[in-house]
């Protein structure tokens, strides 16, 4: 802020930044609702393919058992998911502190992993279904929409959480203090980072 810019009011500030917090817990519940939905349809896919079918009811596969690949990598990333989302979203209301498992690397790390299960994932099943009369016929497609609606969404967590932690030098800082843009220190406005304050855990 420049010498001859008006000073901030707290109503302004109170309006502007909590909003971020805000979208960022809404993209967590959002992801944490659609890895829920991935999870069902996978178990339930999982239970057409494992058994045995009446041929003259159900053709596919002459009524054999088999084995989609999509469905492990996609079951796997749901689930981790459902572990991972709820404890971010903890960790942002709450503002909890701990010393490796609140950082901002540390989710960094975790949406990673899970940006490349879903993409790997969805990639994989959109290649073994391609064809949209078939997948409506035997019910796939609800998998693979919301298998890609996670993958957008998780692209956003990780490039917003990607670039908030550059342009604020807040890697190792708690994940919740880069995104919350609270005052009490410095290091958030004046682009330092936010290394030298330390938050009580809660």
């Amino acid at each position: 802020m420049g010498p001859n810019d008006p000073p901030r009011t707290i109503l302004q500030t109170t309006i502007m930044f909590p909003s971020l917090v805000v979208i960022r817990l809404a993209l967590y519940v959002f992801i944490l609702l659609f890895s829920m939905v991935v999870f069902a349809l996978t178990i339930v896919r999982l239970d057409y393919t494992d058994r045995k079918r009446d041929p003259r009811i159900d053709p596919l596969r002459n009524g054999q058992a088999f084995y989609d690949p999509p469905i492990p990598e996609l079951l796997v990333a749901s689930f981790l998911t459902m572990c991972f989302a709820p404890w971010m979203m903890f960790v942002i209301y709450r503002r909890y502190g701990h010393s490796i498992l609140t950082k901002t690397w540390f989710e960094l790390l975790g949406l990673f992993v899970l940006w490349g299960l879903w993409l790997g994932g969805a990639a994989s099943a959109t290649a073994l279904w391609p064809d949209l009369n078939w997948c409506q016929i035997y019910k796939p497609c609800p998998l693979i929409a919301f298998a890609w609606m996670g993958f957008i969404l998780l692209t956003f967590l990780t490039v917003g959480t990607l670039f908030v932690a550059s342009t604020r030098a807040g890697w190792y800082d708690h994940t919740h203090s880069e995104w919350s843009f609270d005052t009490r220190g410095d290091g958030l406005q004046n682009g330092l980072g936010t290394k030298h304050r330390t938050y009580p855990r809660y």
